[in-house]
């Protein structure tokens, strides 16, 4: 995964036609790659360490990490029912016809879930909700 991200990286540096279609974040792209190197200093020092230390300890963290290690509050039911649809990509209006609320109602149960993972947008809450399945 690293080095598909790495290269997908470099690539939308140049003029490659083909990455002209593909949209993505380079901005998270990025931070996904600076994770991927810390987990690799975690791991390097947890061999080196002489006493046993929790692995988050050695691992700095990001001054804006999107990726919550464990939630500060538990989703609702109905917050787990409408992340569900959020993760399968259904639109607000489509929720709030499968959970027969209004779409007013899944704005703010939205609100709430992204608040609760520590997220500001959809992609990050997927990639969250997958981390720490909550699914």
């Amino acid at each position: 995964m690293k080095q598909v991200l790495q290269t997908l990286l470099e690539a939308s540096q140049g003029d490659d036609a083909d990455l002209l279609t593909i949209s993505f974040s380079r901005p998270y792209v990025a931070r996904l790659l600076a994770v991927f190197e810390q987990e690799e200093c975690k791991l390097k020092k947890g061999r080196d360490a002489s006493s046993p230390v929790s692995s988050y300890q050695m691992l700095p963290q990001p001054a804006h990490s999107a990726v919550p290690r464990t939630l500060s509050e538990p989703l609702s039911q109905q917050e787990q029912r409408v992340l569900r649809l959020l993760v399968a990509g259904q639109t607000y209006a489509e929720m709030a016809q499968a959970l027969v609320v209004s779409p007013n109602t899944i704005k703010t149960q939205v609100s709430s879930i992204y608040r609760k993972l520590g997220v500001s947008r959809r992609a990050e809450a997927i990639a969250v909700t997958a981390r720490l399945h909550l699914l």
